[in-house]
């Protein structure tokens, strides 16, 4: 039997005195303005709310769906500004982004209905619950990575510093090697003049020698005196000795030069060796080198230094702290799969469940109609045809005929 309506004054006094027009408004608990926020977040129907606690319950969906996202977005922060070195403004921007990402996100995981009856989206939900666990599992290893470099940071900077000093001793190493290897190139070119200066001495000096015992008799054609034999070879001696002064003249700027240059290089190495700015300083290239090696404090640099850090201390509970740390992101981040996976067996996933098998049957029922009504509608056309078909037969058999039979 229909409701009576209430009269216009007396709907307004009833819910003026608190008194809902059916019994369902009467009984469904009331929301604040903050509350009905909090259930959006958590993609909430308030119409399958039957008591205060489901709706204190599903209040904390969206409050860890919000702290969810919110931590995302800090600890995007935080890694980015670990890896780059320092906190940039535009990093806010980009978490935000991420932020927004996850929110959306885990509110489509807990919005999700809880169908007990659809088999057919077992297999995708599995699936997308699925990579929502991995994403978790990634998030909170880097963010739990980038954590631990916080809380050890002063170990780390330590470690980091004594990288860096070593780094920047491999890199002096390397430019006194480079200083020495200039300055013993430069002796071997010293060297290699005094041979050319010795090696034209010998040359004049065989000229020397052959002249004169040329001129004395004492080798050559025996001739002594001055003749056409002994005028060769003193063209040959003197040719000889104007090679050794050119020689020795050409080699000795070079060798000037060259002893110069190899004392300073020999010096500066020596002085680099002991170390010093100055030293640094006077060799191009190898300040701003050391400026790179103290100024990378990145990403890799940090866990080379907390991973030396946990090489020298093998204490468990150090051991032990980044997995920690990533198991308590992991459940956070999981704690709105969590809820959803367990909130089939509340007063609202039951109602969930019941409006599904209302709607199916809705649904069933609405094709059972649809295959009666083609199904009468192919009878009637069926019928209708017979129908036809007689009324034609009938009205052949009952024309009149003519005289010679034939039907007019």
């Amino acid at each position: 039997m229909p409701r009576t309506p209430f009269p216009r004054t007396l709907e307004v006094h009833a819910r003026g005195h608190g008194m809902g027009a059916t019994m369902e408004e009467r009984g469904r608990p009331r929301a604040g303005r903050v509350t009905r926020f909090l259930l959006w977040c958590g993609a909430v129907d308030t119409g399958h709310l039957a008591s205060r606690t489901e709706l204190y319950r599903y209040s904390m969906v969206g409050v860890f769906v919000l702290l969810v996202a919110l931590m995302a977005g800090i600890t995007f922060t935080l890694y980015a500004s670990i890896i780059a070195g320092a906190f940039q403004p535009a990093f806010l921007a980009y978490a935000a982004v991420w932020a927004l990402l996850i929110f959306c996100l885990d509110r489509s995981i807990v919005g999700e209905p809880s169908y007990g009856g659809s088999r057919r989206s077992g297999p995708a939900r599995a699936v997308f619950f699925g990579a929502r666990v991995v994403l978790a599992v990634i998030v909170a290893w880097l963010i739990g990575d980038a954590l631990v470099l916080m809380i050890f940071r002063p170990e780390i900077a330590e470690e980091t510093a004594r990288v860096h000093e070593r780094q920047a001793a491999e890199a002096r190493q390397r430019a006194v090697a480079r200083l020495e290897f200039r300055a013993a190139e430069l002796r071997k070119q010293l060297a290699h003049n005094k041979d050319l200066r010795d090696a034209a001495a010998r040359a004049a000096e065989r000229a020397r020698k052959r002249y004169v015992e040329e001129a004395k008799g004492i080798s050559g054609t025996g001739l002594v005196g001055y003749g056409p034999a002994a005028g060769d070879a003193r063209t040959d001696y003197l040719d000889a000795r104007g090679e050794l002064r050119r020689v020795r003249k050409a080699t000795a700027l070079q060798d000037a030069g060259y002893d110069r240059q190899s004392a300073a290089l020999t010096r500066q190495a020596v002085a680099l060796g002991r170390g010093g700015d100055k030293a640094v300083a006077a060799v191009p290239g190898l300040k701003k080198e050391i400026d790179a090696i103290y100024a990378n404090n990145g990403w890799l640099t940090q866990l080379r230094g907390l991973s030396a850090f946990m090489d020298a201390n093998r204490d468990p509970a150090i051991a032990s702290l980044p997995w920690l740390v990533r198991g308590l992101f992991v459940t956070l981040d999981l704690m709105p799969l969590s809820m959803k996976a367990l909130g089939r067996w509340t007063i609202y996933g039951s109602r969930q469940r019941a409006e599904f098998d209302r709607q199916m049957g809705r649904d069933r029922l609405r094709a059972d109609l649809d295959r009666a009504r083609d199904r009468l509608e192919f009878d009637t056309a069926m019928t209708r045809e017979s129908w036809r078909h007689d009324w034609r037969m009938d009205h052949m058999r009952t024309a009149p005929q003519n005289t010679n039979g034939v039907r007019r």
